[in-house]
């Protein structure tokens, strides 16, 4: 309820500041997950999650931009306030994206869930999401490269700086995750992407100071179907080290999309040698601008 009334004072105020250059967009997205795996009967593990999205935005007297943005979920509401000017923008709010959250994506991977990594869970990569809740962060260009940076200002705080640059064709992206919290692990990671003939290729790294994996991925548009492949190794420190394997594939409905994931996974010496988890996604989607 608290964040409920925060939200609505900031659009009021962002409402307020400059009518004549205001935009409001409403919007929305609904998802039905299915996964089946190894270990269970059948069909398993479904859910269903839902948001809906209201996204305000001005412009100031002064020339500055404002906006509000609320995402609005069966589990509540979270809030995001930005100012931004030429330099760059500052915002403010609930439960929003870290900085590394924003740039450690698996590039040319092509798989829809786990930001882009097949291998979440092996090495317990953290970053930074949960303590970022009711923090702020800066964002900004600097010599062709975007910079992040965010700060929780809650009880488990965490520093998080990312940034983003091209490279000889490439796009390279990299940051770290400070906890200040004793027994949270520092988190670092690295990605670098290329285009090439109508592929996208993709390297990444992310680790931990007790976890590390690495990841190399391709994928292509093969009659207007998504096609992509991942090959991932994790290094799980005194457990046993993991290795997998992902096929994806995706579509555009119209309005709507699906995707499929199938991920092999080989856990080495634990008792579940060969661990296949088949994941099927259907995610409908409608937006509506005013």
């Amino acid at each position: 309820m608290k964040k409920t009334l925060i939200t609505a004072t900031a659009v009021a105020t962002v409402m307020s500041a400059s009518a004549a250059y205001a935009d409001l967009s409403l919007g929305g997205a609904l998802a039905r997950q299915i996964n089946s795996g190894d270990g269970t009967s059948g069909i398993s593990n479904t859910s269903t999650s839902s948001t809906i999205n209201v996204d305000y935005t001005t412009t100031l007297n002064n020339g500055m931009g404002m906006a509000a943005n609320t995402d609005i979920t069966p589990g509540g509401a979270v809030y995001l306030l930005t100012v931004s000017s030429d330099m760059g923008s500052f915002f403010t709010g609930s439960d929003f994206a870290s900085a590394v959250d924003s740039y450690d994506g698996a590039q040319g991977a092509g798989r829809y869930s786990g930001g882009g990594r097949i291998l979440t869970s092996a090495t317990a990569f953290n970053d930074g999401d949960a303590a970022s809740g009711n923090g702020f962060g800066i964002s900004t260009s600097l010599a062709g490269a975007s910079v992040s940076a965010t700060m929780g200002a809650g009880a488990n705080r965490a520093l998080s700086i990312a940034g983003s640059m091209n490279i000889a064709g490439a796009t390279v992206k990299a940051g770290n995750t400070d906890f200040d919290t004793s027994g949270s692990p520092d988190h670092g990671f690295m990605t670098v992407g290329y285009s090439v003939g109508g592929f996208n290729l993709g390297w990444g790294h992310w680790d931990s100071d007790a976890t590390s994996m690495t990841q190399i991925g391709a994928s292509t548009s093969v009659g207007g179907m998504g096609v992509g492949v991942t090959s991932a190794s994790a290094d799980n420190g005194a457990a046993a080290d993991t290795d997998a394997f992902g096929v994806h594939l995706s579509g555009d409905l119209g309005g709507a999309f699906w995707v499929v994931d199938y991920v092999n996974t080989d856990n080495g010496d634990v008792m579940a040698l060969s661990l296949t988890t088949t994941q099927l996604l259907l995610v409908l989607a409608s937006n509506y601008k005013s």
